[in-house]
């Protein structure tokens, strides 16, 4: 699972609950349930488990008005990872 992050007008932490409401919200109003539930349980795990105060100060990109390519996703064993600008980055 991929989610890309719109950095322009918010931090990571509040576009990823942006995605996570949407998410949400779209799971009772359409069918796909399946890829919908694991976009909801990816973002729900990054913020529940992610260290978002730390990812600010470390990554300069991952704060409101960045232009940078975000990539919120999932490796094969299902571990939260993000990549900057194609770059995957330690969290």
């Amino acid at each position: 699972m991929e989610i890309e992050l719109n950095l322009r007008h918010r931090c990571i932490e509040s576009a990823i609950k942006k995605e996570y409401n949407q998410a949400m919200s779209d799971y009772f109003k359409r069918s796909g349930h399946s890829i919908l539930e694991e976009k909801i349980d990816l973002c729900k795990r990054a913020l529940e488990t992610l260290d978002f105060k730390n990812l600010r100060v470390t990554y300069s990109e991952l704060c409101s008005g960045a232009d940078a390519e975000v990539i919120l996703f999932t490796d094969s064993l299902q571990n939260i990872n993000i990549s900057i600008n194609q770059l995957k980055i330690m969290i």
